[in-house]
């Protein structure tokens, strides 16, 4: 079982998509949501994500993106 709290705090640019991948793997809702906030937070800092590095993220994952950050 993944410790989704520590790896939350490691959670960086570098990462985010290697963790996503293993939350999907391990079934790890609460380390996924994390990674989803990750980077809806980045997003509404304006902060900029190099599209090769979007390309990581697998289809589902970027729909969950999307979708919690037009209706919240």
């Amino acid at each position: 079982m993944l410790n989704s709290n520590k790896y939350r705090k490691k959670l960086c640019k570098e990462n985010v998509s290697l963790l996503a991948s293993t939350a999907d793997e391990t079934n790890s809702l609460q380390l996924r949501q994390a990674c989803i906030d990750f980077l809806r937070n980045l997003f509404n800092k304006k902060e900029g994500f190099p599209d090769e590095e979007l390309d990581k993220f697998d289809a589902k994952f970027l729909k969950d993106l999307v979708s919690q950050a037009v209706n919240n």
